[in-house]
């Protein structure tokens, strides 16, 4: 996967960058999205650029940002890592530095499929941390402004203790050699 980016594919024809520092025009396209949208777009420019001078990458981590690429389905990943798809797909391409593109369906062999939770533990940990009488190392400082303030006491997060031999962690373990078997296949192929 390292010589995936061919600048001759049609994919990588016809986009389009505006100049950031020209003024708006009433022509500009608007996008209303999320603060947590915005987040993600963010993790995964700093997530490129970080790799790009890691691995002496040398292609302009802007570029890679702003380019369609086929693991975003045709769309760059300025506007394909607002949706939480794309940004686990860009978040597993550079984590694990297959390349500059993939075709989606090997990067999405590797995703966790497992959203049929409600709260994760760190977000168990931090309701248990605001319930009354709880000395929780998130608190709510500063009145109305809502900012949080970690004090110097830790709090004890609980695990749910599970047998290692259950159905559950046996689905885990085959699910994660699926995984590892599709990596090997996509390293194996580029």
């Amino acid at each position: 996967m390292e010589n995936s980016f061919n600048s001759n594919d049609p994919i990588y024809e016809a986009w389009e960058v505006e100049d950031p520092l020209g003024r708006d025009r009433e022509t500009d396209l608007v996008v209303t999205t999320t603060r947590r949208a915005l987040c993600r777009m963010a993790f995964v420019a700093a997530e490129t650029a970080a790799r790009f001078e890691r691995e002496g990458i040398d292609h302009d981590p802007v570029a890679w940002m702003m380019t369609p690429r086929r693991l975003f389905d045709g769309e760059s990943a300025l506007d394909a890592c607002l949706d939480r798809t794309g940004f686990k797909r860009a978040v597993i391409l550079h984590g694990l530095s297959v390349g500059l593109d993939a075709l989606p369906a090997q990067i999405d062999a590797l995703m966790d499929d497992d959203d049929d939770f409600e709260f994760d533990d760190v977000e168990e940990a931090f309701e248990q941390s605001q319930s009354p009488g709880h000395r929780g190392r998130m608190q709510v400082i500063g009145g109305e402004q809502g900012s949080l303030g970690v004090p110097r006491f830790p709090t004890p997060v609980r695990h749910p203790s599970r047998p290692r031999d259950s159905a559950q962690h046996c689905a885990q373990r085959a699910k994660i050699a699926g995984r590892a078997h599709a990596l090997s296949a996509m390293k194996a192929h580029p």
